[in-house]
């Protein structure tokens, strides 16, 4: 394993190792605590109190756009440009990040229970950990990032990352889930796409891309990306409503930021003429 795909390894087992955690950590409070069930409950019902608002209005037309074809979409689309950049096993696993994670929610959403931990409440006892809107959203987002160089994935934080991350917070906004539900599927893309970037690494199919990365430029598309839909989110209900989303998508933020420290400055899927290259230096170096 060369320095690029060892870096790319350490960091998916350190993002893997702290994600895993973290999922724990949202379930057990959220879902297994009266604190936590008090807590979300509050939130559904200030979101029931912002009903018919525009800014709910948007939410729901903005969770609207994630359907079957959209799935579809993005599985293909990432296909093609793994396909298109010669490196059909970065599409592959660009697709698989998004299909494991929606799978993963929805097998989540059946076995994972919320028991009746208070005397009343607010729709306390259904089951919507984790979040599947979010979890399409999210996964998209992280598979793009990893199909395309290096030096492009800030042109995907800047065009892709307001809608994923409105997804996020709009699942709050319309009161469709509860935050642990969003930050759960945040999470489980951020899983997927770590474990993605270990298969493509143990498999030896890692280079460091050409021209290096874009940091800045990619920091400062996300961080205009949740700008833009923290504004929008800002708009509707009481403070501590606004707080929660803002937490919320906070959280989308760290998840694409993270990504992309995962994904630092390799290029996955090594291209035909690079493999190439590769079995030509070590036929000479046989030779030799």
């Amino acid at each position: 394993m060369d320095s690029v795909a060892a870096s790319v390894a350490r960091r998916s087992i350190l993002a893997v190792a702290v994600g895993v955690p973290l999922l724990v950590l949202a379930y057990v409070v959220a879902l297994r605590t009266a604190w936590g069930q008090r807590l979300e409950d509050a939130v559904l019902t200030a979101a029931a109190g912002v009903a018919g608002t525009w800014p709910q209005r948007s939410a729901s037309w903005l969770l609207g756009t994630i359907s079957v074809g959209t799935l579809v979409a993005a599985i293909a689309g990432v296909v093609v440009i793994g396909v298109l950049r010669r490196r059909p096993l970065a599409g592959a696993l660009a697709a698989a990040v998004i299909v494991t994670a929606t799978v993963t929610t929805q097998v989540l959403q059946v076995l994972i229970l919320r028991p009746i931990l208070l005397e009343s409440g607010y729709r306390r006892d259904d089951q919507s950990f984790p979040s599947g809107h979010t979890a399409v959203a999210m996964s998209v987002l992280l598979a793009v990032l990893l199909v395309l160089p290096p030096r492009r994935r800030w042109l995907a934080a800047l065009l892709l990352a307001p809608w994923s991350l409105g997804v996020g917070t709009a699942t709050v906004t319309a009161g469709w889930h509860r935050p642990s539900d969003t930050v759960g599927s945040c999470l489980i893309a951020l899983l997927c796409a770590a474990a993605a970037a270990l298969v493509a690494a143990r498999l030896g199919v890692v280079e460091r891309g050409v021209g290096g990365p874009r940091h800045a430029r990619f920091v400062l598309a996300a961080v205009l990306a949740a700008a833009v839909t923290g504004l929008a989110t800002a708009a509707a209900g009481t403070a501590d409503f606004t707080l929660v989303r803002l937490l919320v998508l906070a959280v989308a933020l760290a998840t694409c930021l993270a990504s992309a420290l995962v994904l630092g400055d390799a290029d996955l899927g090594r291209s035909r003429q690079a493999s190439g290259r590769r079995r030509e230096d070590q036929l000479s170096a046989s030779a030799s």
